[in-house]
This record gives C-alpha cells, sequence and structure tokens, in this order.
C-alpha cells in the first residue's frame, strides 16, 4: 500500500489521470497499458523513445466520427452535411411508423445561393448533448458534472526549444515537436487538479513550421460559474515558457486565450423520446476526463451506442 501523497501524485501523474488521488485499480491498469503500449508508434511524437500514444492531427478524437461519416458518405450509406445549424427536431407519424424530423438552416459562409433551409427524416436519431433544449424543450438543463479550466496558446520560434534537447544522449533519436507536461496540484490548494499541458508542433500539420499549440486543461470538481481559469492557467502556462523556452516568455507568447468548459449530466433515460439517444459530449465523471481515458470512453460510449442500435433494429424486424 502506497501511503507517500507525493508518490502517489507521481503515479497519478504518470497514469495521465485527471484527478489528484486516483484509486490505485484504475491507474494500475492504465499504466500497464502505456507500458505495453511502447514502441508501437513512430518515434517522432511525444518523446525519444518509440510512442505509446498516437496524436490526432487537426481534429485529435473527433477524426474518428469523421473518418466514418465521410466513409459512409462515399460508399452511398449515408449524407454527410455540412455547416448547417440545426433549427428543430420533432417526431411525427408516417403511417404506422414515428419519424424524426430534422430542419437545418443556411450554411454558413455563404449568404447567396442555396437552400435558405434544409429538412429530412430518420427512424432513429443520434444527437449531441449541446442540442439537449431542441430535444427536450419541456425540462430544466441537468446539473453541471464539474468544470474544465482550458486554455489555448500560440508560441512562435524559438518555441519550446528546451522540451527538444537531447542532453548527452549521443544515440537517442530526434524528438517530434509533441510533448506532453503534467503539474501536480499545488500543496495546500483545496480543490485543485494537476493540470495538463499537450503542446503540438508543426509535425501535426495543425500549426506552421515556427510555431508551436499549448493546450492547457485542469478539472474545477465544484460547479462554481465565477471561478476565473485565468487565475489558474496563466501562471502554469508563465511557468512552461520559462521552464521550458530559452527565451522569455513574451518574446515567444503570440497568443492565448482562456475559458471554461461546463460538464453536464445526461438527463434520465425515461425523459428521453423513443427511437432517440443522446450522445455525451464528455465523461460525466471526473475520473475518465484524462487526456487518454477520455479516448477510451469515446470509444466505449460508441460501441454501447452501435449495440444499442443493433438490438433495436432486431426488435423492430420481430
Amino acid at each position: 500500500m502506497i501511503t507517500n501523497p507525493r508518490l502517489v501524485t507521481v503515479i497519478g501523474a504518470l497514469s495521465l489521470s485527471a484527478v489528484e488521488d486516483p484509486a490505485a485499480g484504475p491507474v494500475l491498469g492504465r499504466l500497464k497499458t502505456l507500458l505495453s503500449a511502447i514502441g508501437r508508434h513512430p518515434s517522432a511524437t511525444l518523446s525519444a523513445l518509440p510512442a505509446a500514444l498516437l496524436l490526432g492531427e487537426y481534429g485529435g478524437g473527433g477524426e474518428w466520427a469523421e473518418g466514418f461519416v465521410r466513409a459512409a458518405a462515399v460508399t452511398g450509406r449515408a449524407t454527410q452535411v455540412l455547416g448547417r445549424p440545426v433549427l428543430s427536431l420533432r417526431q411525427s407519424i408516417d403511417g404506422t411508423q414515428q419519424r424524426w424530423i430534422i430542419r437545418l438552416g443556411r450554411q454558413s459562409g455563404h449568404p447567396v445561393g442555396g437552400e435558405d433551409h434544409l429538412e429530412f427524416s430518420a427512424g432513429r436519431l443520434l444527437v449531441s448533448q449541446q442540442y439537449l433544449s431542441l430535444l427536450l424543450p419541456d425540462i430544466s438543463p441537468p446539473p453541471t458534472a464539474y468544470t474544465i479550466s482550458r486554455a489555448i496558446a500560440i508560441v512562435g520560434r524559438s518555441g519550446l526549444d528546451k522540451l527538444n534537447q537531447l542532453g548527452k544522449v549521443e544515440t537517442a533519436e530526434p524528438r517530434g515537436s509533441h510533448a506532453l507536461v503534467v503539474f501536480p496540484p499545488k500543496e495546500g490548494c483545496a480543490d485543485r487538479r494537476p493540470v495538463h499541458a499537450l503542446i503540438v508542433g508543426p509535425d501535426s500539420g495543425s500549426c506552421p513550421e515556427d510555431e508551436q499549440i499549448i493546450y492547457l486543461s485542469s478539472i474545477i470538481p465544484a460547479p462554481d460559474p465565477t471561478f476565473d481559469p485565468t487565475q489558474l492557467l496563466e501562471p502554469v502556462l508563465d511557468r512552461l515558457l520559462r521552464s521550458a523556452s530559452s527565451s522569455a516568455p513574451q518574446e515567444v507568447l503570440r497568443s492565448s486565450t482562456f475559458y471554461s468548459q461546463c460538464v453536464p449530466h445526461l438527463p434520465p433515460p425515461s425523459t428521453t423520446p423513443s427511437a432517440s439517444w443522446i450522445v455525451p459530449s464528455w465523461p460525466a465523471e471526473p475520473e475518465r476526463s484524462g487526456l487518454a481515458e477520455v479516448v477510451e470512453w469515446a470509444a466505449e460510449t460508441a460501441e454501447n451506442l452501435a449495440k444499442q442500435l443493433v438490438s433495436t433494429s432486431d426488435s423492430s424486424l420481430e
């Protein structure tokens, strides 16, 4: 049994846990997964060694959904509609079957030409949690589970060049322009969790050759609408720049923004209309919101939804 609080914090950081005092079971499972995955991916990613993690270009985990939708559209099994806002969702009776009527607005960025509205129907509806007010307009919004403080910063030349130095290891392979840094919570600071810093470079294809993008995130367990994410993350950003760059922060920092992401609970299943499923935008359990864990959560959520759809399809054929 590990009783040293500092050691628990370090082990949690190595497992990419989003909480300060993680449970032993999930942490050991996560470490086992990460260690067994070392060497599976090219070395020019997160370290000088063959990496255990893949870095998605442009959209991260969202590329999974994008790839599925595009593949389905190309094969004629689905229609992909881009850039149109969802105006309304309603159910109607088509003979003996209930159908969903989805109404979309004008495509953004194209004020000339095209239809003002687009309407189509579907037998089953999977809707993102962000459209909950359209699906259930008569119920109160679900309570917030927790809040994620986030920041995005763009740094220019010379960037975080100290992260790429090889030191005295002559046989090490060159590192890429990406890194993952975990800042443990400050001692004596209540309701604070680790801060994760994901650093993405031009190797990802998402920024120019002379820039890097820094994504900071940390969980605020108690929902507090008055909390300012700048107070938490700006000192961390400054600390990262001072320790990882050979230039002063004001010389490399080109722009930064700080914001909060509220993660709500899902409404009770009994309130969801028939033939509809709400796709959560983020896990309601803080323990699953870590950088690596959330990807597994997304895959499990997609698998569970697919099983539910298949079971309803089989039932309708009986």
